[in-house]
């Protein structure tokens, strides 16, 4: 899963549980995750092993 993936999972897990509870979205309980503050929060969740989730992708065409 790709990191823009993993944010748009959030974001639609937190609209969920603010519909169940009657409330909007984004709102003060449940606020809309952005991709760049989701990666500046990497490494401080996953400490050392972030190198591996934060290196770059090497596509092969063809």
């Amino acid at each position: 899963m790709s990191s823009l993936a993993m944010v748009d999972y959030i974001n639609a897990e937190r609209k969920a549980k603010a519909e169940e509870e009657g409330l909007t979205f984004p709102c003060r309980k449940y606020r809309r995750l952005k991709h760049k503050n989701f990666m500046a929060k990497v490494p401080k969740v996953l400490g050392e092993t972030s190198a591996k989730f934060l290196a770059d992708d090497i596509y092969a065409v063809g």
